[in-house]
């Protein structure tokens, strides 16, 4: 997925030397990739992380998605609407949406995101 933003985009995402973990349950701790937009010092600050770990999901609902983008000042870049359409022309991307705000309490691992 990374890949395939930067050669849409032009961007350019580092996978992160190591994996963030998050207990999805009390006793089952997954391990997620996270990659960074390198160059979120002077624009939007953007992080690509992986839905499924070692451990399971972070999110399971439907559709379930298998990456999450996460963007932090989009307005610097056109807005997240600008950036689900431009999601949208991208042939290996079946789905893009903006995730509700009504169900952001379910997203517990974002705390688990030290940088968040």
């Amino acid at each position: 997925m990374a890949w395939c933003l930067d050669d849409t985009f032009s961007s350019k995402f580092q996978r992160q030397d190591d994996t963030f973990s998050v207990f999805l349950s009390k006793i089952t701790e997954s391990k997620h990739v996270e990659y960074y937009f390198e160059g979120s010092e002077s624009v939007c600050e953007m992080w690509l992380v992986e839905n499924k770990g070692s451990g399971g999901m972070l999110y399971s609902g439907k559709p379930t998605p298998d990456y999450w983008l996460l963007l932090r000042a989009a307005d610097e870049l056109g807005g997240t609407d600008e950036w689900i359409n431009g999601l949208k022309t991208i042939q290996s991307i079946q789905m893009s949406y903006i995730f509700p705000i009504e169900k952001h309490a379910k997203l517990t691992w974002l705390r688990a995101l030290s940088h968040l």
